[in-house]
């Protein structure tokens, strides 16, 4: 019971303060054009730090929104 007493107004207060945070938040509603391009992906530097990282390629995306 003592938990509760002192734990739930702290809390409710965190989430209260979060809410309104969120509430008051705008977001444009366009989008931005990313320009493609080539680069190099990767890693060729041992130990690599996940399975995927390596070896180093190039890597070309196109345009996108």
């Amino acid at each position: 019971m003592k938990f509760i007493k002192f734990h739930f107004p702290i809390i409710f207060l965190i989430f209260i303060c979060s809410i309104s945070l969120s509430i008051g938040q705008t977001y444009p509603g366009t989008m931005i054009s990313i320009l493609g391009g080539t680069f190099i992906m990767g890693n060729n530097n041992p130990p690599p730090m996940f399975n995927d990282q390596d070896p180093e390629h190039s890597v070309t995306i196109e345009d996108f929104q």
